[in-house]
C-alpha cells in the first residue's frame, strides 16, 4: 500500500512525464526487475490518462476546434 501510494502521488505531481520518475522506487521497494517495474509505472499511467479522458468528457463536451487547430500547427 506505502509503495502503491508513494507512486500514485509522484505520478499525480509530474504526470505523464513523470513516468519514468517511479521506476527506481519500484526496482527498489519491490524487487523488481527494470523492464517490470517500467511496465508497471506505463501502466499506470495509461489507466491515469484513459480515466482523466473519460471524466473530461463526461462534465465538458470535447472542444474540438482547440484541438484540430493543436494537430494541424504542429
Amino acid at each position: 500500500m506505502l509503495v502503491g501510494t508513494t507512486v500514485g502521488f509522484t505520478l499525480g505531481l509530474r504526470g505523464a512525464g513523470g513516468a519514468i520518475a517511479p521506476v527506481p522506487l519500484l526496482m527498489l521497494a519491490l524487487d523488481l526487475s527494470p523492464q517490470d517495474a517500467m511496465g508497471i509505472s506505463l501502466g499506470a499511467i495509461s489507466v491515469a490518462a484513459m480515466v482523466g479522458v473519460f471524466l473530461r468528457l463526461h462534465h465538458r463536451p470535447p472542444v474540438w476546434r482547440s484541438a484540430c487547430w493543436l494537430c494541424s500547427h504542429r
